[in-house]
C-alpha cells in the first residue's frame, strides 16, 4: 500500500499527464512570454502556424524518428508535427503537446494518421526540462548585487 502511494505521489510531482491525444505539462510559472519564448525554442522545424492570440502552434514538419527530432521533413514519406496550446489566463500557465503523425498518399498529399504519444511526451519532456533550467531573467549581471 505504501508503494503505491509513494508511486502516486510521484506521478504527481512530474507535472506531466497523459490527456486526450497529447500530454499536459502543469505549472509552467515563468510569465505568458517566457514560457511562449520557451515553447517556440523546443518546436522541431521551427513555428509554421501561430494563432491570433499567440497562444497555439503548429510547428514545421519533421521526422518522426526521435532521434532526429529537429530534421524538416516537409516531403516525406511519413512525417510529423506538433501541435502546443499554453492553458491558463495566469500564472501558472499549462502547456498541452501533440504530436500528429502524417503519411503520404500515392496520388499526392498527405493523410493524418493519428497523434503519437511517445512524440508527444518526448516534446513535452524538453520543454519542461528548458523551463526548469532556464532564467526567466538571462540579465544575471545587472541583477548582481555586491551588498
Amino acid at each position: 500500500m505504501a508503494g503505491l502511494l509513494a508511486g502516486l505521489l510521484t506521478g504527481l510531482q512530474t507535472g506531466c499527464a497523459t490527456t486526450q491525444g497529447g500530454v499536459t505539462i502543469d505549472s509552467a510559472r515563468g510569465s505568458f512570454a517566457f514560457v511562449r519564448r520557451v515553447v517556440v525554442g523546443q518546436l522541431p522545424g521551427g513555428i509554421r502556424q501561430i494563432s491570433q492570440n499567440g497562444r497555439e502552434m503548429d510547428s514545421g514538419y519533421f521526422t518522426p524518428d526521435a532521434t532526429k527530432f529537429q530534421i524538416e521533413a516537409s516531403q516525406e514519406v511519413e512525417r510529423a508535427c506538433a501541435h502546443v496550446q499554453i492553458l491558463g489566463s495566469r500564472r501558472p500557465y499549462s502547456i498541452n503537446v501533440r504530436v500528429y503523425r502524417e503519411e503520404a498518399k500515392p496520388n499526392g498529399g498527405y493523410r493524418n494518421v493519428g497523434s503519437d504519444e511517445k512524440l508527444s511526451a518526448e516534446l513535452a519532456r524538453r520543454i519542461r526540462d528548458d523551463l526548469a533550467n532556464r532564467r526567466e531573467d538571462h540579465n544575471i549581471i545587472d541583477d548582481f548585487r555586491a551588498f
